[in-house]
């Protein structure tokens, strides 16, 4: 077998990058950078939420703030550093400007950063060992 066989297997095995979530997101970013940001803290919330209720089944995040009361559970079981609790708190911030503030646009860049730092986060959270 001829590793050029083994090499396109293997790329037919995983989707291309624009394919994924992550490319999707940042390909709209480009067009469409607010609606980006809100697809982004989409995922880093499910991350989040998947995380919070593996530690703690019966912990309701349907309230008025749920994405608040997703930074305190983090804050108060020490599951983040302080750093990591700014930067988790920035994001939310962020995209709660982008979606209730009105005419506020982000620029493409903007977006792109905003993107990059929430797979960062969403990484970071599926690491921590329940």
């Amino acid at each position: 077998e001829k590793s050029g066989d083994a090499i396109g297997l293997a790329l037919k095995e995983f989707p291309e990058p624009e394919k994924t979530k992550r490319g999707m997101i940042l390909a709209m970013a480009n067009k469409m950078p607010n609606a980006a940001i809100l697809e982004a803290w989409e995922m880093l919330s499910t991350t989040a939420s998947t995380q919070i209720t593996q530690r703690d089944p019966n912990i309701d995040l349907t309230g008025d703030t749920p994405y608040k009361n997703m930074e305190e559970f983090f804050r108060e079981k020490k599951l983040l550093e302080t750093k990591k609790i700014k930067v988790f708190r920035e994001l939310r911030q962020l995209r709660n400007k982008v979606a209730h503030a009105k005419g506020y646009e982000v620029s493409p860049e903007e977006s792109n950063q905003y993107i990059h730092l929430c797979f960062m986060m969403a990484d970071h959270l599926e690491k921590l060992r329940p």
